[in-house]
């Protein structure tokens, strides 16, 4: 159904108001009625006066529902009383502006009908009927004028005109404020890579010093600690004056104890610059501990402490996770607890994890000091020692436990301590042992009778078959007798140490100072038919370095063992020497028997090829 219908249908249940046929001349009522009926916007018919004669259905609505009274002003109905006169002044001038032009007018304004607040409306007014208009003749005559008043409701129109100009200035403000929040963000991102550039160079920086100072520390600490070993194990020693033993034994244990601080301090670093890297290997948390309880049980010995292991329960045979990490994290806890110990006991215990996780629980109880509340929020802060009095007992740089901590961490784990001052701490440190699915648990009681039938196990096959690849720490030096080496390394120093090291294992060592030089020895001596049978090569040396030298070699066709030496000990740097085409590696201050292994058993693989 059409509107106009609806409104038609609408009307005729609200008739027009009761004044008989007086006016509608020869239109009649019923025709008029039809007129208003038809329209969809709310209509009047009024006289001269502004009374309303006749309305639609629409017309009704908009004066709130209620019949117009006998002779209502139209004003009456559509204004409120104060605005009343001003309405009825208006519609004046437009029934009198419509006599004199014969045309219809329109007005738009404000009012407020009925009980629906102010409303936007135009106003269309046209004269229907008339005496006789010179103007327009085709116009009904009436006994009296009549206009037809029709409202046209623009109020949803102009409030939704005024909503989307409100939204459009919203949305203009919120693309100004886009487009300074663009700006603010292009800015940001430029400061980010700018800050990133920065940060990624200064650990680039950081790592490159790293890498130096260890090389520079390391270097000169090769040498004291060599030549004080080489001292110690020369025969006769023991009938040289007591004042000469204690003085290189002095020297053997203060370096020994600088080089643990030079690698606590580098640790720290390398954890700090995110170079630290764990394995995550198959290992024995009873090899391990047991390793650890045999390096620190004479220390214990000297002090008088009795050093116990005590394994709870059934662990796993073997665990997933980082062995020389986790020997760093229990040598430290360990060494500790016989540093602040003066009597009674520290204990090592190992078990499951009770809180439902499968992690590795390590204990260590000792019977010392005690720390208190403040000391242990100090505990892991890096440089910070429970004892900070300028007589401190104890010595060493606050790191230990730091690098614990965080070392623990990399292991899935993490450290903490309970303790009580006057009756000892408990540090505990868990580690993820990874998957232990279908991994055999045992007793620490078991353990033992297994290491003991490896070790009567080991003794029996000593030596190694023919063809056979030995590991390191199981090649004797005796390999070396007769052997050529070519020995790069820039400072005369570790010349004459390493040198030596090598000559009294029965090498004949040939000595050259930089790679550029190892590289024209190695080639040389490869065209005479004579070759080195190994190449220890130090990887930082001037005019070529190790690496370079190395990739020189192997680039040249040279196939024999090359073996690196470096004194930075970064996280990489084996890999860094195994991909320039080292076969292996060894870190400085040089292990004699570790250095002389590790030489052989590079030997031995090659002699060993088809």
């Amino acid at each position: 159904m059409s509107s106009s219908h609806q409104n038609a249908a609408a009307a005729s249940s609200s008739p027009a108001r009761d004044r008989g046929d007086a006016g509608f001349g020869d239109l009649g009522r019923p025709a008029v009625d039809g007129l208003l009926n038809g329209l969809v916007d709310a209509a009047f018919l009024v006289d001269a006066e502004g009374r309303v004669v006749s309305h639609n259905a629409r017309g009704l609505e908009l004066c709130g529902g209620e019949k117009p009274r006998r002779s209502a002003r139209l004003s009456e109905l559509l204004a409120s009383p104060d605005d009343e006169p001003w309405f009825r002044e208006q519609l004046s001038d437009l029934l009198a502006r419509v006599d004199d032009s014969g045309e219809g007018l329109r007005r738009k304004t404000q009012l407020a009908p009925g009980n629906e607040g102010e409303r936007s409306v135009e106003f269309s007014v046209a004269r229907v009927t008339s005496p006789a208009h010179p103007a327009r003749p085709e116009m009904p005559a009436g006994d009296e004028p009549l206009y037809l008043v029709v409202l046209r409701d623009f109020t949803i129109r102009d409030a939704e005109e005024a909503r989307c100009r409100r939204a459009l200035g919203e949305l203009e403000n919120m693309q100004r404020l886009m487009e300074i929040q663009s700006v603010e963000l292009h800015t940001a991102n430029l400061e980010l890579r700018t800050a990133r550039a920065r940060m990624e160079a200064a650990a680039q920086a950081k790592s490159d010093f790293l890498a130096n100072m260890s090389h520079e520390i390391r270097t000169p600490m090769t040498a004291i600690l060599g030549y004080a070993d080489m001292l110690i194990s020369e025969e006769g020693l023991e009938r040289a004056p007591l004042h000469r033993r204690v003085a290189i034994e002095t020297i053997q244990r203060n370096g020994t104890h600088l080089l643990a601080v030079i690698n606590d301090i580098l640790d720290l670093s390398k954890i700090e610059a995110g170079k630290m890297t764990c394995e995550n290997v198959e290992c024995s948390i009873f090899e391990i501990v047991d390793d650890v309880v045999d390096l620190l049980k004479f220390r214990a010995k000297e002090k008088g402490l009795n050093l116990r292991t005590e394994f709870a329960g059934r662990l796993p045979v073997r665990i997933r996770s980082d062995p020389t990490r986790l020997r760093q994290i229990l040598l430290n806890l360990i060494g500790n607890a016989i540093k602040f110990t003066e009597s009674g006991s520290v204990t090592m215990r190992v078990a499951s994890s009770l809180d439902g996780e499968s992690n590795i629980v390590f204990e260590v109880i000792d019977t010392g000091i005690g720390l208190t509340p403040t000391q242990l929020s100090l505990l892991f802060r890096p440089f910070v020692q429970a004892d900070t009095s300028t007589t401190r007992r104890f010595g060493g740089t606050g790191l230990g436990l730091s690098i614990c901590k965080r070392l623990a961490e990399m292991l899935g784990g993490e450290v903490g301590v309970t303790s009580e001052p006057g009756r000892g701490s408990t540090f505990r440190a868990t580690i993820n042992p990874g998957d232990l699915w279908g991994v055999r648990r045992i007793s620490g009681e078991e353990a033992r009778r297994r290491a003991k039938r490896a070790v009567t196990s080991a003794a029996i096959e000593e030596q190694a078959p023919p063809g056979r690849q030995a590991s390191p720490s199981a090649v004797s030096p005796e390999l070396l007798h007769d052997r050529r080496i070519l020995l790069a390394e820039d400072g005369p120093d570790n010349q004459r140490l390493i040198s030596f090291l090598l000559k009294k294992a029965g090498a004949d060592v040939t000595i050259v100072d930089n790679g550029r030089a190892a590289v024209d020895h190695a080639l040389a001596a490869l065209r005479e038919g004579r070759p080195f049978d190994v190449l220890v090569t130090d990887m930082q040396m001037p005019i070529m370095d190790g690496y370079e030298a190395t990739r020189a070699l192997r680039s040249a066709g040279y196939a024999h063992p090359i073996v690196a030496l470096t004194a930075s000990a970064m996280t990489g740097d084996r890999e860094k020497c195994l991909a320039a085409g080292c076969d292996d590696y060894a870190v400085k201050p040089i292990d004699k028997a570790r250095l002389i292994a590790t030489v052989a058993a590079a030997i031995q693989r090659q002699a060993a090829q088809p």
